[in-house]
């Protein structure tokens, strides 16, 4: 396995556990003992996503999961998936699925009759 993929599978491993938590670029190069740049660099060569972005959809696709599989409310999956608030969180779901997660939940509930 060639260095870059030893850290990537590193970056994903920490976004993955720490999803949940105000995670920053600046943080995950301390705890990599990597540069911004880098992190970004070997991000990018393997998803096309920055760090901002790769983070992002790991949360979507969690709050896709919690939409699905839990009665939660969008404010409560807006929390546990690490998101500011319901209205960022919704923009955010809005931007990336073309639905909001009320109108998505909605999809799952017609879809599953």
């Amino acid at each position: 396995m060639d260095r870059d993929q030893h850290y990537f599978r590193r970056i994903m491993h920490v976004l993955e556990v720490n999803y949940t938590a105000d995670l920053s670029l600046e943080q995950l190069c301390l705890e990599m003992s990597l540069s911004a740049t880098s992190i970004n660099r070997i991000l990018k060569s393997r998803t096309g996503l920055t760090f901002t972005l790769a983070l992002r959809e790991i949360r979507i696709r969690k709050a896709c999961a919690y939409l699905r599989q839990t009665p939660l409310t969008v404010q409560e999956i807006a929390e546990m998936t690490g998101f500011r608030n319901a209205r960022y969180f919704i923009h955010i779901f809005k931007e990336r699925m073309e639905v909001t997660p009320g109108q998505y939940r909605r999809w799952l509930v017609m879809k599953a009759h």
